[in-house]
């Protein structure tokens, strides 16, 4: 009985030892699991892809049908009542019976599935990519995936802000709905051979950028030459229930932001390049542009010209002098980003946001290289911009000039058997982001398109400089018709503390223009070579310039503290002025001490017109004005109080002509600093208008400006707003939640830069700006 018990037991045991294994395992397997959103690695089969792309559109389908049969039957509608266009750019009918019929019945858009162009790209993208070094993924910059989509959100619901998510075309403008497997061949019905196409492309994480881009088309007259390549299904349905063009390019990318994961942003550089080829394959010219640009004007004419002249490619270059841009002299140098001028050797700065491609042999092959050497980069460090740089580089030095004028070089060999000439698209109508919002304070004048390059806060503050510019087009009548608002004219940035003597810093054809302007001559310092990096307490040595524009910085972050304040203490929106500054921003260190951003014109005005972004950040500025529940303003960090938006509007909403003009018309002056509770308006006007001392609180301003005057008025504006508030006498939670919300959005500004990362450290390179006095808090405040 003993040895049986004993055996027993050892059986126990055994059992007890497996189940454990067998848990142990399980545990690991499941801590080990990736999550079921993770990225696909490159080599991962595309069948296996495209099954999860089947299943999560058969999902959407099931879950939005109603929508997309009410959104095909007011295709089959629109399909009825188009307008006529030419009998030579309209498809066969039999062509255009084959790909509805490939639709099917069951689910009529996302049914369809994917043309047999798109599914192969997608899958050469996938398949063919080099499989990232470990840790590569994400660049080492974002920790997770999950991290990615949260960031990827919160750009969105800022894109999305004040109701634009609303917009809706005009139907009658556009081409009749095509199903999801529509060929490109079907997609551009309404383009001639020969004419031109208009292309974008991108993912969920870009929609509003897309949608805004479209608008801007479909307003130049071009609705029914544009097509949109969506990376994801999710960007698909959206931009087929506006009954914009969309290509099916989806099964590669994921919906979300992906800038910071190298090796998506590679593939989706391929696909770039592989749909132009695809356009071009057609017998179509095309034009394409990231979503970040807005066409202001039509390309076509200018772009007829270079044709003429014999261009076959054209490109937006980053070159931000014009004079140099202007100036076809021979020469071997020229300023930096400039060096496309026939006789440089190096230097050109090419620009891939903006291309044109005539329909050839030897563009065809440029966009099938251009495809596979960015599928083919291994560096984080590169992209599709620097690998159409590198293909064109090969052959294009010395540049050599095309054409008469000189607005065409080439031919740049190694693409077909002509090889390519490249006309390096002006930057007066191509334009960038320096060139409209630092030179052209944020105008667009002679701009046919701009591309919101040189911007600080991803597409947050794209979206607010577009803003500052009228461009961002996608809001509803009630954002320029409905509220009250309050402004204030900003402080005063005087003149230039040191500018370029006489006779330095003009453009002499055919020459280099020596740097001029900024510097102290009484720094004692030795000169500063070309690149080095220095410490931004040097900076402020160096440059007269940058220490005067961080004293005015101070200066512009008080007054919008004050007149945030004021605005809180009314229930007004806030809209914010147009600032001047007196130094450029740039983490390229040669902008000390001229305070100029390498290769901008030497002689540029100085102060200049600037954008909010060089006062503040403005991805949070606009999170303050939506959500700031969403960072650092969480209830639950106050007892459960909740703090309200804090609304504002961008400099150009008073001069937009959207803008009702009962509210353009009805602004009322708002003394500043006068002890009486009226004032003259101005120094030549005996009209009384009503003031606030300096310091005024909570109860003070309530006093002041709830007069029958102030209260009918649309618009208060102040003649100063540095000091304007001095804080709460009562209302503590009020207080107390302002407070802390110019702590997390407002302060903490800084300018950038002196250097990059100069000992490992970002901060030894930026100048912080010196916070505002304090606001009086009442108790519990």
């Amino acid at each position: 009985q003993a040895s049986r018990a004993s055996s027993s037991a050892e059986q126990m045991r055994n059992v007890t030892g497996v189940w454990l294994l067998l848990l142990a395992g399980a545990l690991f397997l499941v801590t080990r699991t990736p999550p079921r959103h993770a990225l696909q690695r490159p080599a991962e089969s595309a069948l296996l892809l495209r099954r999860r792309r089947e299943e999560s559109a058969r999902r959407l389908a099931v879950e939005r049908s109603s929508r997309i049969d009410a959104h095909a039957a007011a295709s089959a509608t629109a399909s009825t009542t188009a307008p006529a266009v030419p009998a030579a750019a309209v498809m066969t009918a039999a062509t255009h019976s084959a790909g509805a019929s490939a639709a099917g019945t069951e689910r009529p858009f996302f049914g369809a599935g994917q043309s047999r162009e798109a599914a192969q790209s997608v899958a050469t993208a996938i398949e063919k990519q080099r499989q990232p070094k470990e840790g590569a993924l994400w660049g080492n910059v974002q920790a997770s995936w999950t991290q990615a989509e949260r960031e990827s959100d919160n750009v969105r619901r800022l894109l999305q802000a004040d109701g634009m998510s609303s917009w809706r075309p005009d139907a009658s403008l556009l081409p009749p709905q095509r199903p999801a497997n529509a060929s490109m061949e079907q997609l551009l019905q309404y383009v001639p051979k020969g004419g031109t196409a208009w292309l974008a492309f991108g993912n969920s994480g870009v929609t509003e950028m897309l949608l805004n881009w479209a608008h801007h088309v479909i307003q130049r007259g071009y609705s029914r030459q544009m097509v949109i390549a969506a990376f994801d299904e999710t960007l698909l349905l959206s931009l087929h229930e506006r009954r914009l063009p969309a290509y099916n390019y989806t099964g590669a990318l994921p919906i979300t932001h992906f800038r910071h994961a190298p090796h998506l942003f590679h593939r989706m550089g391929y696909l770039k390049a592989d749909c132009i080829r695809l356009v071009l394959e057609t017998g179509r010219d095309v034009l394409v542009s990231d979503s970040d640009v807005v066409w202001v004007g039509d390309p076509l004419p200018l772009l007829t010209e270079l044709m003429q002249e014999g261009a076959t490619v054209g490109a937006s270059t980053d070159c931000l002098d014009l004079d140099s841009d202007r100036d076809k002299t021979e020469r071997p140098r020229s300023p930096v980003q400039c060096g496309h001028a026939p006789g440089n050797t190096h230097g050109a700065v090419l620009n891939t946001g903006v291309l044109w491609f005539k329909s050839s042999v030897d563009s065809i092959a440029l966009a099938r290289r251009w495809a596979l050497e960015t599928l083919n980069l291994h560096s984080p460090h590169s992209d599709d911009q620097g690998a159409f740089n590198n293909l064109l580089a090969d052959g294009m030095y010395p540049v050599k000039a095309a054409s008469p004028s000189g607005r065409v070089i080439g031919p740049v060999r190694g693409f077909g058997p002509e090889g390519l000439r490249l006309a390096p698209l002006p930057i007066d109508r191509f334009c960038g982001g320096h060139t409209v919002w630092v030179q052209q304070a944020g105008e667009p004048r002679r701009c046919v398109s701009i591309h919101a390059t040189f911007t600080e806060y991803g597409d947050g503050g794209k979206r607010f400089r577009l803003l500052e510019s009228g461009l961002w087009a996608l809001l509803p009548d009630a954002y320029y018709t409905e509220g009250r608002f309050l402004t204030f004219v900003p402080p005063d940035p005087g003149a230039d503390p040191m500018p370029c003597q006489a006779g330095e810093g003009v453009h002499a054809p055919g020459k280099l223009t020596a740097p001029c302007g900024g510097e102290d001559p009484a720094h004692g310092l030795p000169p500063k070579p070309a690149g080095k990096e220095i410490m931004w307490q040097e900076g402020l040595k160096r440059s007269v310039r940058l220490r005067a524009n961080v004293a005015l910085m101070a200066r512009q972050v008080h007054a919008l503290r004050d007149a945030m304040g004021i605005a809180r203490v009314l229930n007004r929106t806030l809209i914010l002025p147009q600032f001047d500054c007196l130094c450029d921003r740039s983490e390229y260190p040669d902008i000390m001490p001229s305070c100029l951003y390498q290769g901008a014109p030497r002689r540029m005005q100085i102060p200049f017109k600037c954008s909010t972004s060089f006062v503040i950040d403005t991805h949070k500025l606009q999170l303050m004005a939506t959500e700031p529940t969403r960072f650092g303003m969480q209830p639950h960090k106050f007892g459960g109080k909740f703090t309200a938006p804090l609304p504002v509007r961008a400099h150009r909403f008073l001069a937009d002509p959207r803008t009702d003009a009962a509210i353009t018309r009805s602004v009322l002056d708002v003394v500043v600093g006068a002890g009486a509770a009226t004032a003259p308006c101005s120094t030549s006007s005996t009209e009384q208008c009503p003031a606030l001392p300096r310091q005024a609180s909570n109860v003070q301003v309530l006093q002041r400006l709830q007069g029958a005057a102030a209260r009918e008025a649309r618009v208060l504006r102040l003649s100063d707003a540095v000091g304007a508030f001095g804080g709460w006498e009562d209302r503590p939670d009020e207080s107390l939640l302002f407070n802390t919300m110019m702590e997390y959005y407002l302060y903490r500004g800084n300018w950038c830069c002196t250097s990059r990362f100069l000992d490992n450290n970002a901060d030894n390179g930026r100048v912080y700006i010196q916070q505002p006095p304090p606001l009086k808090r009442p108790r519990g405040g």
